[in-house]
């Protein structure tokens, strides 16, 4: 017999802890463990929480440490996504050292939910404790061709947690497994060539496998820089062996974002992705001999859409054993029908608005420019709720029912969510786009997941649909079915809309009652929808030409309809434009006819007004049949500049210099112009004016200029690119100097008032550039023995900051100083810094960082304590001031005659459109990696 007596005299009753505890000296962080005396844990059978076969039950674990029969009692709370409370009750329990009980919860609905306990015990305060869990409808069971046609894919990382049974439950099919890193694998391989070291290839592979889903293995860090002099024999063997060793893996993808790096994109752009194709072909032409048969060959992931490069990889034959091409996609917060621009966009990514279901229609198409039945995937998308561009938990999951369901109304074969779980610390973009949290509990995403994949389990496009203004569809035929969807792109409060077939389920897939229903940003759906409603109806309407079109005033614009006769009878419809006040319409209502299985193409002109300005509006096409509208197609016009010119700053020292000025025809039809340079009296050009003539639409052509700049200028003076047309039509952009004078700064107080800063410590208006439209803000620095003052006074801004950590996504003044103003090409050292000042004008105050790039500083410094700034809300904007003090500078030697390197980088989240503010150098061309692109700044008195 075995007694134990345990001592518990020196225990904490509250906490557990142990009184007379001492930390061991050579701890780093030292505290003290916590056991406590009364453990109590709910715990269910399934994994992560997720019931979808069984009725979702808990189990009340207690322990107890404490002398005799310790009694309380456990009360619950079941509540509802919304915070309803659905039932609730109590359950008295006595216990001496272990016992357990079960807690059945009657959760009516598919959907998300809380289990919210309180602990009460006699001699301790009530202890509360909160357990999601998910009810959701049971996955459907796929053939092996069903599963390799499944649009459904997720980003998972097989080297942390793996979860793959979890997903499953949901419906996901396809996993795209970051853990294939091609350098983890090389290390991984070993002298067996089993490759079995971390992250443990064979078991990862046994667990895909033994759940029966489809891996996509992407090997980041395949690709080298053409530098590297392309793919030679030794990167040859490694990836044979890879594809040899692991015959199982059906699909491979040769890498991910090679082309966000900005120095790959450097390097490839002048050669036209010649190194970035060499690899493709190798890869391909490895895998179509070691794989055999049938082995998938994927594109490494594009940092964006690039209907254009996929065209000349696909047209230079390099992509012949290529059988999908591959992109990414982020709209940050914006609704994926909505959203025109990628952001997370590469170094080469275009900054003109095109809609997201346009690319990716358009990059569908450039990828079988070579008649070859290639596929096109988009690996990354998703939506955050935690840091960065921050959308809430429902719109996530709406979006997320929606994002699929438009990738399949662009032809896009398979879409990957981005990400498995949620980051245990979030604090940028991404780090909240899981479908679980980090502690592997299921988000409402998750539910709309599995709904989705429930209610279209094997979905096959039929067209879009139109409830209204503000709304968006789609049908599919799933399973001999046809299903209905249908929701408001931007908002809750939407029409209410009658289907005369089918049953109605919400985007979690619970049943509603009747036919009829308001519409909401989630998505409803309509099983069994006949073919004579009028939703399979609007299906034969569609736009041959892109949803958004970019124009200037007095063009001409072509849109094509597109009537597809997918039912039983011929189609006699008519059809309409709608164009705005002032604009005309160049023919009136077209007949349109087409017999069962044709399909007609019908183009409808119309003319904006020649005087119309900038802005963005809306032609509907309105296709009548039997006397009434039965549809309703908007076609978003974003009229324009006609006219476009990029005016690279002024590098290097004062003097003769050459500048290649571009300018650009956004018109439809060809110009003439005349480009002229407005410079300061000490200022010389041999070429004030130089004619343009014959400038094609979309053309940009570039123009040599010459002349000698200096440092000096009047005060009423600038330097000045302006293109004239021959119709009078103009545009102009300065010519940024990369050199300027600050002076010391008197008594500023930081204050969030400008009034005290003198005109003198502003830089010049005109040396500002900006990326979209005029500055519309003032920037101002000057200098101290105690640091370096700047400030800020913006216009047009929504003084957004969603996550100052994550300054990028937000309004924020980057301030790039070195110190020894030091232009030899290299990265960071010692005395570059990078500052971020974020508003935060609730509080009045400035969020102030400085960004660690290479070995300038030991780590990223996070919200520096004691800075001296201010911020202030004003009308349409606001003004930011901050001292960045001299403790913070290395190599900080202040005084008249010296010189330090400055860059200024304004990002501005506008009313209506966003712009970089800078001196000199923007972004996008390397500011934030070159030191030596940065201005040059003499201080004076």
């Amino acid at each position: 017999q075995l007694e134990v007596d345990t001592d518990i005299a020196d225990v904490d009753p509250t906490t557990g802890e142990m009184r007379s505890w001492k930390p061991d000296p050579s701890a780093k962080e030292a505290k003290p463990p916590r056991t406590p005396l009364l453990d109590v844990q709910a715990s269910s059978a399934e994994e992560s929480n997720v019931f979808s076969k069984a009725p979702p039950a808990f189990t009340v674990s207690l322990r107890s440490w404490k002398p005799g029969t310790v009694a309380g009692s456990l009360a619950w709370k079941l509540l509802d996504n919304d915070g309803q409370m659905l039932t609730q009750g109590q359950r008295d329990f006595a216990v001496e050292s272990a016992s357990a009980f079960s807690l059945p919860m009657d959760a009516p609905k598919y959907g998300l939910y809380r289990l919210e306990t309180t602990l009460t015990l006699a001699d301790a305060k009530p202890a509360h404790s909160t357990l999601p869990f998910a009810r959701i409808p049971p996955a459907h069971e796929l053939t092996d061709a069903e599963k390799d046609a499944s649009p459904y894919g997720l980003n998972v990382h097989g080297g942390r947690r793996r979860m793959v049974s979890v997903f499953r439950k949901a419906g996901i099919i396809w996993f795209r497994d970051y853990a294939f890193n091609f350098e983890w694998l090389k290390r991984a391989k070993g002298a067996d060539r089993s490759y079995s070291g971390w992250p443990g290839y064979p078991k990862l592979l046994a667990e895909y496998e033994a759940a029966g889903v489809r891996l996509l293995a992407c090997m980041k860090d395949s690709i080298k820089k053409p530098t590297a002099g392309g793919p030679d024999q030794t990167w040859t063997r490694d990836m044979v062996d890879i594809i040899n060793a692991f015959p199982q893996i059906r699909r491979w993808e040769l890498d991910n974002e090679y082309d966000y790096n900005r120095e790959n994109a450097r390097e490839e752009i002048p050669l036209g992705w010649k190194n970035y194709r060499a690899y493709h072909r190798k890869f391909g032409e490895i895998v179509r001999l070691v794989g055999g048969e049938g082995v998938m060959t994927v594109e490494q992931g594009r940092a964006g859409i690039f209907p254009e490069r996929v065209a000349e990889c696909v047209q230079s034959d390099d992509f012949g054993p290529i059988d999908v091409v591959n992109s990414h996609h982020y709209t940050g917060v914006d609704a994926p029908e909505a959203n025109v621009m990628n952001n997370n966009p590469s170094a080469d990514d275009s900054d003109e608005p095109r809609l997201f279901f346009d690319q990716l229609r358009e990059a569908k198409k450039a990828g079988r420019l070579d008649g070859k039945p290639r596929q096109s995937w988009l690996t990354e998308f998703g939506w955050d709720t935690l840091a960065g561009k921050v959308v809430t938990p429902y719109q996530q999951a709406a979006y997320l029912a929606r994002g699929f369901m438009l990738l399949m109304a662009s032809g896009t074969d398979k879409g990957f969510w981005f990400f498995d779980l949620d980051a245990a610390q979030p604090k940028q973009f991404f780090d909240g786009c899981g479908l679980v949290t980090a502690e592997q509990h299921p988000k409402l995403s998750y539910c709309a997941f599995a709904g989705l994949t429930w209610v279209l389990p094997k979905p096959e496009f039929v067209g879009t649909l139109d409830a209204g203004e503000g709304t968006w569809g789609c049908l599919f035929r799933n399973e001999g079915k046809l299903v209905a969807s249908l929701w408001c792109i931007q908002n809750d409060d939407g029409p209410t809309v009658t289907f005369d077939s089918g049953t109605l389920h919400d985007f979690l897939t619970n049943r509603l009652d009747g036919k009829t229903v308001a519409l909401r940003l989630a998505p409803v759906y309509a099983v069994g929808v006949s073919e004579s409603d009028r939703w399979f109806k609007q299906t034969a309407y569609s736009l041959e030409t892109p949803y958004l079109v970019l124009a200037t005033a007095g063009d001409t614009i072509t849109a094509t309809l597109q009537a597809r006769n997918n039912r039983q009878r011929p189609i006699r419809a008519s059809a309409a434009l709608r164009v705005p006040e002032r604009w005309t319409a160049a023919s009136g209502e077209k007949a349109i006819s087409v017999g069962v299985g044709e399909s007609a193409s019908v183009p409808f002109s119309f003319r904006i007004a020649p005087d119309e300005p900038q802005g963005e509006k809306t032609v509907r096409l309105a296709i009548m049949e039997d006397g009434a509208v039965l549809k309703v197609i908007p076609l978003r016009v974003l009229v324009r500049s006609p006219l476009s010119l990029d005016v690279p700053g002024l590098r290097g020292a004062p003097g003769e210099t050459e500048v290649k000025v571009r300018v650009g025809n956004r018109s439809k039809t060809p110009l003439d112009g005349t480009l002229r340079l407005r410079l300061p009296a000490s200022w010389k050009t041999p070429t004030p004016e130089q004619p343009v003539t014959q400038l094609k639409p979309k053309e940009k052509r570039e123009v040599a200029c010459r002349l000698t700049w200096g440092e000096a200028w009047r005060e009423n003076e600038s330097a000045f690119a302006e293109f004239v047309s021959a119709d009078g039509r103009s545009i102009r952009k300065p010519l940024i100097p990369n050199r300027l004078t600050i002076h010391k700064a008197g008594t500023l107080v930081m204050d969030g008032d400008l009034s005290d800063w003198p005109a003198k410590n502003r830089l010049p208006l005109w040396v500002l550039g900006s990326t979209a439209g005029e500055p519309r803000a003032a920037l101002f620095a000057a200098w101290a023995d105690e640091g370096l003052y700047v400030a800020a006074d913006v216009s047009d801004s929504k003084a957004s900051v969603p996550d100052p950590r994550s300054f990028w996504v937000g309004d924020c003044l980057e301030v790039f100083i070195d110190t020894r103003d030091d232009k030899r090409a290299r990265s960071f050292e010692p005395g570059d810094h990078q500052f971020w000042l974020c508003p935060q004008v609730e509080r009045q105050g400035v969020y102030v960082g400085q960004w660690k790039r290479k070995a300038e500083i030991p780590a990223t410094k996070y919200d520096i304590p004691g800075i001296k700034a201010a911020s202030r809300a004003k009308q349409g904007g606001y003004v930011m001031e901050c001292l960045i003090p001299a403790d913070l500078l290395n190599d900080f030697n202040p005084k008249p005659g010296s010189r330090i390197g400055l860059n200024l980088n304004l990002t501005v989240k506008g009313i209506q459109l966003d712009r970089e503010v800078y001196w000199p150098s923007p972004k996008s061309e390397g500011a934030p990696d070159r030191p030596e692109t940065w201005g040059s700044v003499g201080l004076a008195d």
